[in-house]
């Protein structure tokens, strides 16, 4: 090199940015990062859970006005076992007549907690079934989503 050359700065058009890792000027757009897919796919769950839930309270809007229909009336209003919480055993030991509830504690239970809640007021029994659904709607999404959720 002589003297009076100076080495001048060569424009690498391969260069790299920093944040994406991409080249500069390549075309190419960049991916987006990983917490952003993250955040989607949290968002996408926020909004199914939202629907189903949604879904679920419309099914159920017209019910809590309503009467005791069909089996009701045995299973509730003419149910002496489901008057009384304690002691424990008198609501999980449920009448054997061949009503609705023989033979179902739990049911039998979840109906003495609703008479002490309502008495014969129907929205209580209602609300109880509702919050059943949404159970059971919400275990079902939470399965299928991690049954089917591609890695």
């Amino acid at each position: 090199m002589k003297r009076h050359e100076q080495s001048k700065p060569v424009l690498n058009l391969s260069a790299t940015s920093p944040q994406s890792g991409m080249a500069v000027g390549s075309g190419h757009s960049a991916a987006p990062p990983a917490w952003a897919s993250r955040a989607l796919a949290g968002w996408a769950v926020i909004l199914a859970t939202g629907l189903i839930v949604l879904a679920t309270v419309a099914a159920f809007s017209n019910s809590f006005t309503g009467s005791f229909l069909f089996d009701d009336e045995v299973s509730i209003a003419d149910n002496p076992t489901i008057r009384q919480l304690w002691p424990i055993w008198k609501p999980l030991c449920p009448p054997t007549g061949g009503e609705p509830v023989t033979g179902r504690p739990l049911v039998n239970l979840s109906l003495a907690i609703n008479y002490a809640i309502s008495g014969y007021e129907v929205w209580s029994y209602h609300a109880a079934n509702l919050a059943i659904h949404l159970l059971a709607a919400m275990l079902l999404f939470g399965v299928l989503r991690r049954t089917f959720l591609c890695r």
